[in-house]
C-alpha cells in the first residue's frame, strides 16, 4: 500500500474500485480502448489525470499525465504465492497471462490451471491469453481488443490490471515489445513491475515507467549494433550472416538430419545444419590439429590464464536466496568490456575482462574467419576432473551484450561433452508438434558454430557426464558489447541480480541513467578504439586454411 516506499506512479492503483457506468473505458464505447475512472461524472479526475479526454487519432483516447494503465509483471522464480501477495500489495486486481505458453515444466505452479486457483484465492481475476502469432502488431492488437471487450463486463480502473509474462526482468522478456506497440500505436500508458534486489521482508515489486525501460534497451541495442557494424567493416563483411555462410558450406534442414542425427566425424567436410527460426548451427571438424590442441591447452590451462570460481545466487520461491560455489572456474578475455554476472553474491557482479593476449588474437581472428562473423571476447570455463555435473538449461536471454540476432562459437580440449540446445516453444514443420532439439559432442578440435535469434527462441544445457572424466576447458567466442561494463565507463557497476536490474531502479528513474530527466534517451559510453586491423572479408579457402593457434 501506500506505507511501503512504491513509486508514485502506484498511487493510482490503491484507489477503491469506482462504480462505472457504459463509458468507463474512457469513451461512450467500449471501442474507445483505454480504460477511465467514473465516480457519478467525475471523468478522469479521480485518478489525478484530466476532467475529459480527447481522441488522438490512434482510437484511444489521450489522457493527463500521471495515470497508467497497465502494469506488467514476470513469473521469474517465484512462488505462485509470494508473486500474487506482490501483485496484491501493488494494487493489482486482474491478470491476464501473456506467456507464450501456458504451461512450465520446471515451476509447475505456473500452469494455467494451478495459478487460476491460487490467483483466485489471493483475491485476483486471471485469464490465459497467450501469445498471437504473426509478429507483435498483431499480438498488440488482440491484447488491444481483449482489453476493451473485458471492459465491457468488468470494473476495471486505472492501475488494476498486469499483463503476466515469463521473465522477471522485462528487458529479457516479449512483454517488453507487447508494450512498446501498446503504447506506441494505441496508446497505453504502462508501468513495468520488476522484483527488487532484496529478501524478505524487505522484497518487493518496483515499478518502472515503460519509455524508460525502453529508451535504455533501445540504447543498448543501438550500441551494440553500431559496434557489430563497425567490427564487420573491418572484416569486409556485409549483409545477413545467414546470407554469408550459407553459400559457403553443404547444408541440410534439421527435419532431414533428424533421421539419423549423424554429425560428421574427423576427416569429414563441415556440415551446416538449418534449424528452425532461420538459426544455423555449423560443425566443423579438424579445426585444430593435435599439435594445436596441445598447444592451445597449455595457453589456456590454470596458471596460464588467471581463473576464478564464481560463488552466486539463485532466488528461491520465497524470494530468498541460495548460496552456491560453482564446480568450475571461468577467465572472461576482452580488451573493451567486462563481463555482466547477474548471479553473484558479491557486487559488483562482473567478471573483469583479461587482456586478449597474441595467442587469442590469432585464434579470433581465425573463428571470425569460419563463421563469416566478428568476434571480440572469449570465455573459458575450465572443469576439474571428475564426474561432470549437469548444468541447465539456461536461456540466452539473460546474456547481456548480445545483439537481438548473434553468432557464437564452441571450442574445447580435453574431455568432450554434449552441449544440448533446444527450441522453444514447439516446431511444427514435420506436421505434428514437437520440440526442436540438438545434441552436439564437444570433441576436441571440433568447432561449433551458432548464430540466429539465439536469444528469443533457445535454452542450453549440459546433461550430467556419468563416468569419471579428466580435466576439459569449454571456450565460447562472441561478439560482446554491454555499454553497461565497458572498460573505462563512467557509468559504474550496479548491484543485478539475476532477476533484478539492481539498486538503481530502486533509487529511481534519475538514478537509472546517471541524472538524465524521465523521457530522456540514457547515456551510453561512445564505442571502444577500433580494433587491430584484421585481413579482409575471408572467401571459402581462407576460411580452411590453417593459422598456427598459439606462440
Amino acid at each position: 500500500g501506500r506505507g511501503s516506499g512504491l513509486h508514485p506512479l502506484l498511487a493510482a492503483s490503491d484507489r477503491p474500485s469506482h462504480t462505472m457506468g457504459s463509458g468507463r473505458w474512457g469513451g461512450a464505447t467500449a471501442t474507445a480502448g483505454r480504460p477511465s475512472n467514473s465516480d457519478d461524472g467525475g471523468g478522469d479526475a479521480a485518478c489525478g489525470g484530466a476532467t475529459g479526454s480527447r481522441d488522438d487519432g490512434r482510437g484511444a483516447p489521450a489522457e493527463g499525465p500521471g495515470l497508467q494503465d497497465l502494469f506488467t509483471c514476470g513469473c521469474g522464480h517465484l512462488g505462485a504465492e509470494v508473486l500474487c501477495g506482490l501483485l496484491r500489495d501493488a494494487g493489482v486486481r486482474f491478470v491476464l497471462d501473456v506467456r507464450e505458453l501456458d504451461h512450465s515444466t520446471k515451476r509447475p505452479w505456473f500452469n494455467s490451471d494451478a495459478l487460476t486457483v491460487t490467483m483466485e484465492a489471493h483475491g485476483l481475476d486471471y485469464a490465459y491469453i497467450g501469445q498471437a502469432s504473426g509478429g507483435d502488431d498483431v499480438w498488440a492488437a488482440q491484447m488491444h481488443s481483449e482489453l476493451s471487450a473485458r471492459a465491457s463486463g468488468q470494473p476495471l480502473c486505472f492501475g488494476r490490471t498486469c499483463l503476466l509474462g515469463v521473465r522477471a526482468v522485462v528487458r529479457e522478456c516479449p512483454r517488453l515489445r507487447l508494450s512498446q506497440v501498446l503504447q506506441d500505436t494505441f496508446g497505453w500508458s504502462i508501468v513495468h513491475l520488476q522484483p527488487s534486489s532484496d529478501t524478505p521482508p524487505s522484497f518487493r515489486l518496483v515499478p518502472q515507467a515503460h519509455q524508460e525501460v525502453w529508451s535504455r534497451q533501445q540504447a543498448a541495442w543501438g550500441f551494440i549494433a553500431a559496434f557489430a557494424r563497425a567490427t564487420e567493416a573491418e572484416l569486409g563483411l556485409g549483409g545477413r550472416w545467414q546470407d554469408r555462410i550459407l553459400p559457403l558450406y553443404s547444408s541440410v534442414l534439421w527435419e532431414e538430419w533428424d533421421r539419423s542425427g549423424r554429425l560428421p566425424c574427423r576427416g569429414e567436410k563441415p556440415l551446416l545444419i538449418r534449424l528452425p527460426w532461420e538459426t544455423l548451427a555449423l560443425i566443423v571438424p579438424d579445426f585444430l590439429s593435435q599439435a594445436e590442441i596441445y598447444s592451445l591447452q597449455q595457453s589456456v590451462s590454470p596458471g596460464a590464464l588467471d581463473y576464478e570460481q564464481p560463488r552466486r545466487q539463485v532466488r528461491n520461491p520465497d524470494g530468498s536466496f541460495t548460496q552456491f560455489n560453482e564446480h568450475h572456474k571461468e577467465a572472461w578475455l576482452c580488451d573493451d568490456f567486462d563481463h555482466r554476472d547477474s548471479r553473484r553474491v558479491q557486487p559488483p557482479r562482473v567478471h573483469p575482462g583479461q587482456t586478449l593476449r597474441p595467442w587469442t588474437h590469432r585464434l579470433l581472428e581465425r573463428v571470425s574467419n569460419m563463421a563469416l562473423a566478428p568476434l571480440n571476447a572469449v570465455m573459458c570455463r575450465w572443469e576439474a576432473s571428475g564426474v561432470h555435473l549437469k548444468d541447465g538449461p539456461h536461456t540466452y536471454a539473460t546474456h547481456t551484450g548480445w545483439g537481438q540476432e548473434t553468432v557464437i562459437a564452441l571450442l574445447a580440449v580435453g574431455a568432450q561433452r554434449v552441449y544440448h540446445i533446444h527450441g522453444i516453444p514447439y516446431f511444427y514443420g514435420r506436421g505434428r508438434r514437437e520440440v526442436v532439439t540438438l545434441d552436439l559432442p564437444l570433441q576436441e578440435g571440433t568447432l561449433v558454430i551458432l548464430g540466429g535469434p539465439l536469444k528469443e527462441r533457445w535454452l542450453y544445457a549440459q546433461p550430467r557426464d556419468e563416468t569419471f572424466l579428466p580435466e576439459r576447458i569449454q571456450m565460447t567466442f562472441q561478439l560482446f558489447a554491454d555499454p553497461e561494463v565497458a572498460k573505462g565507463s563512467s557509468t559504474g557497476p550496479r548491484s543485478w541480480t539475476e532477476d533484478s536490474d539492481g539498486a538503481a531502479l530502486a533509487a529511481g528513474p534519475a538514478a537509472l541513467h546517471g541524472g538524465c530527466e524521465a523521457g530522456e534517451a540514457p547515456q551510453v559510453p561512445p564505442l571502444p578504439a577500433a580494433a587491430p586491423a584484421r585481413r579482409a572479408r575471408p572467401s571459402s579457402a581462407t576460411c580452411t586454411e590453417s593459422v598456427a593457434v598459439a606462440a
